[in-house]
């Protein structure tokens, strides 16, 4: 055993102190966690000090074997979002390409353009508002695909919520034009 007590003592109590693993401080945003452990004899603060010690150690190991507790990294939200606009890309040829004669009549073709305006506007709203019941079955499939858990409640699930309706704006955006034989 250690000779770590991670106790610190003054004349009038004691404290139990931890130095947090560097991997890990910025997700406590701070170097140690120090707690008033009051006017305990020095002996069961001891106890008590190495306790919480142990506990605190338990706890850094599941944060680092937690997938939840990791997030989503910028760069994963980067990569899952190219995959998002590449694979819509893809959806809007093969629409082009499933109908007969590869081209919309003209009443086909307001009519679709009227579908995509409104999912334009509807990605907007969401957007503003901060609802993303509109990706979120898209976004856990593309993090199922990647081998990635995330909390549904975390900033980082709702930072790839935002990048999937700002993406879904953009190809909406491209299959208008692209519905207007701009490409």
């Amino acid at each position: 055993m250690s000779g770590k007590t991670y106790l610190l003592t003054t004349p009038t109590s004691c404290f139990f102190r931890l130095t947090i693993p560097v991997d890990l401080r910025n997700l406590f945003g701070k170097r140690e966690l120090k707690k008033n452990l009051g006017k305990f004899p020095r002996s069961s603060a001891k106890d008590l000090a190495m306790i919480l010690a142990g506990k605190f150690k338990v706890l850094f190991k599941k944060i680092r074997n937690d997938e939840k507790m990791k997030g989503i990294s910028p760069d994963q939200i980067r990569q899952i979002t190219e995959k998002f606009f590449q694979d819509g890309l893809q959806g809007i040829e093969d629409e082009f390409t499933c109908y007969q004669g590869g081209a919309f009549d003209a009443e086909s073709r307001k009519e679709r353009l009227a579908i995509i305006q409104d999912s334009i506007d509807e990605s907007k709203d969401a957007l503003s508002l901060g609802d993303y019941d509109h990706v979120h079955r898209a976004a856990d499939r593309y993090l199922e695909d990647a081998g990635i858990t995330a909390d549904k409640e975390s900033q980082d699930y709702r930072s790839l919520c935002r990048e999937l309706l700002k993406t879904n704006i953009v190809l909406d955006e491209i299959h208008q034009k692209r519905m207007h034989g701009d490409y």
